[in-house]
């Protein structure tokens, strides 16, 4: 199956692809000079981060990931304010969405390609959650570009799953899906999907963000987590996308332990008082 069959032209031909096949793509929707400015910026805290030696949960044989970007160069927040970006995210996940999360990804150098998996398991008739990719370089086969596996959302999980997502059958119904730089992917987060092997000698760069229906608890807590300076500089929209204006009692409770519903009661505390507060 070629890798952009059912290419969209319209905007509700992209929602409509999200919501059956699972993703979309969006060609041009950066600009060469901000892919430029946003490279330049990732790399910078790439090599930074990784002067304070490896992790193994951002520095490793599949990938450097920096985590809360829009805390650490203005690019990353006008990158999640992109027109295109926005319009689409609010027409899948809904006009009040939030963002949970904005990550800088680049697959490594000679590094080996992630096993298949969906970055939440939830089967649904709705469209919950969504990630969004975009390439700060071209993605190609060579360089381990992003796979997915159509229609593979609507699947029903198996016992194992952690083991099932790299099976055979799956790897061989993937389609690679080869983009220039300035490309968007989005996905329901329940896609099946991962990064290929980089077999180059260069970084693969791009940028991740996940926007989530409003009710749902963020990766981030942007409230607690970004700088003062930052905080005090974000727009109304911002603020709204951040989940600052969000303040539900609960998240998905009945798959909490006790331990975790408390730490989130205070966490919700904590926020509720700083709104009173600034008032």
């Amino acid at each position: 199956m070629p890798a952009l069959e059912l290419h969209a032209t319209t905007v509700a031909e992209h929602v409509e692809h999200i919501r059956t096949r699972g993703y979309t793509v969006i060609e041009g929707i950066l600009g060469p000079e901000q892919v430029a400015i946003a490279a330049a910026a990732l790399d910078k805290i790439l090599d930074y981060e990784r002067r304070h030696g490896d992790r193994v949960l951002w520095d490793n044989p599949w990938y450097q990931i920096s985590h809360l970007l829009v805390g650490k160069d203005k690019i990353f927040r006008e990158l999640c304010l992109t027109p295109k970006l926005l319009v689409l995210a609010r027409l899948v996940v809904g006009q009040d969405c939030t963002i949970g999360s904005v990550n800088g990804y680049t697959a490594r150098p000679d590094g080996i390609a992630q096993e298949l998996h969906p970055d939440r398991i939830v089967r649904s008739a709705f469209v919950d959650s969504m990630q969004t990719i975009l390439t700060l370089d071209e993605f190609t086969r060579e360089n381990g570009c992003t796979r997915v596996v159509p229609y593979s959302q609507d699947r029903e999980i198996p016992e194992g799953v952690d083991k099932c997502w790299g099976c055979a059958e799956l790897a061989s119904q993937t389609i690679d899906l080869e983009v220039p730089a300035g490309s968007l992917i989005a996905y329901n987060s329940s896609l099946v999907h991962s990064s290929g092997a980089n077999r180059t000698l260069r970084r693969r760069r791009c940028i991740h963000i996940s926007f989530l229906r409003s009710w749902i608890q963020p990766e981030w807590d942007f409230s607690l987590s970004l700088p003062k300076n930052v905080k005090a500089d974000l727009t109304k929209e911002e603020l709204a996308l951040y989940g600052f204006n969000a303040h539900p009692l609960r998240y998905n409770f009945q798959t909490c332990s006790e331990k975790e519903q408390g730490q989130r009661g205070l966490r919700y505390l904590r926020r509720l008082k700083s709104k009173l507060l600034a008032r």
